[in-house]
């Protein structure tokens, strides 16, 4: 008797198995499907198109483009970019870097900031912040470097790197929050991320 017993919980204890195993074969299943066509059926609908003369991919759909730029591009040919701006990919305006952390200034940011205005381009300054460092002197170091006029864009903060805890995490959006706040009180202009 004891022997039917545990066959009977035996049969039934594969029988599970069987189907945890063949649910857990659709799942991946599933879940490799997924991988592989996403990148054919989402997109984010701009049209890209890689344009050689920039070497840069530019979303097509919009009759407006701009760059960003940092020391990391060295010396620009502000002319050309600027003679470029009556066709299909023309740049209309450029966020600069300007500043990171608290105290490094772009070295090429004044001469870029000069000379896209000098051509004609809608420009705009960008910060790089550091998590590390405090957001009110990053704020400063902005504050300091940037001379916005009539006609700039908003000032940006370019903030990529992420905390790697619910604490660190808590603790950088509190600082990226001082960082707004001070800047959009220096400029009356609300800071796009």
């Amino acid at each position: 008797m004891r022997s039917k017993y545990k066959r009977k919980n035996i049969h039934w204890f594969e029988k599970l198995l069987n189907k945890v195993f063949k649910w857990r074969i659709v799942y991946v299943g599933i879940l490799a499907f997924t991988i592989v066509v996403y990148p054919f059926f989402v997109s984010d609908g701009q049209g890209w198109s890689y344009v050689k003369k920039y070497q840069i991919n530019l979303p097509l759909k919009y009759q407006i483009h701009g760059i960003d730029v940092s020391h990391h591009n060295d010396r620009i040919n502000w002319e050309k970019v600027s003679k470029a701006q009556n066709n299909e990919e023309s740049i209309r305006f450029v966020f600069i870097k300007a500043t990171e952390g608290e105290e490094m200034v772009d070295k090429h940011f004044s001469k870029n900031w000069k000379n896209a205005k000098k051509v004609g381009l809608v420009r705009g300054a960008y910060h790089f912040f550091v998590p590390s460092s405090d957001p009110k002197y990053q704020a400063l170091n902005f504050i300091l470097n940037v001379k916005h006029q009539d006609g700039d864009l908003v000032p940006v903060l370019d903030f990529e790197i992420q905390g790697n805890s619910k604490a660190n995490r808590k603790k950088l959006a509190k600082n990226v929050g001082i960082w707004l706040e001070t800047v959009e009180k220096h400029y009356g202009r609300k800071p796009i991320i």
